[in-house]
């Protein structure tokens, strides 16, 4: 969880790639189209979009600050 959203989720269905771009917008202040652009650039992976988001990084160094983080969003927002 980050905050009081689930954000441990893959856009595996049109239900899921709706909710994942909400839960982009509330959590980094993208717009909605700009959240599906961000989610297909994290492979459908919501934390890991959100890290790129906020810390400004591409996909192999999000996965790589939340592996170090034992894959909580949060911390791994506090390492960088």
């Amino acid at each position: 969880c980050y905050g009081n959203l689930m954000v441990d989720l893959r856009a595996t269905s049109a239900k899921l790639v709706e909710r994942s771009k909400r839960i982009l917008v509330e959590t980094t202040g993208v717009s909605y189209n700009d959240a599906g652009r961000l989610l297909k650039h994290a492979r459908g992976e919501v934390k890991t979009a959100i890290a790129m988001q906020l810390l400004g990084i591409d996909y192999a160094a999000a996965r790589r600050i939340l592996k170090q983080a034992d894959g909580r969003l949060a911390d791994a927002l506090k390492q960088s």
